[in-house]
């Protein structure tokens, strides 16, 4: 199993408008498209044959982006000891 932590970043500022996107934000999706194209071969690779447990993290904060006043959460995602989502 493999994960791509080096894209959440720009993941995260897209999703914020996806009701309302700009072009600015089309750019950096298919920026972040490209890069996946070209780094198809790169990732965090996890590998867990005994412990297949899987746990989930949350929070929540109201109001926190000054921007949008819109609520955010965060989330992490374990299998197998391993952080596959952030």
């Amino acid at each position: 199993m493999g994960t791509r932590p080096d894209i959440a970043y720009a993941v995260s500022l897209v999703s914020r408008k996806l009701n309302n996107p700009t072009e600015s934000d089309w750019e950096i999706v298919q920026t972040t498209l490209r890069y996946l194209c070209n780094t198809i071969g790169h990732s965090i690779v996890y590998n867990s044959e005994d412990d297949r447990s899987l746990m989930l993290f949350s929070d929540a904060d109201n109001n926190s982006c000054t921007e949008t006043h819109r609520s955010r959460t965060g989330v992490i995602s374990f299998y197998g000891g391993y952080a596959i989502t952030w």
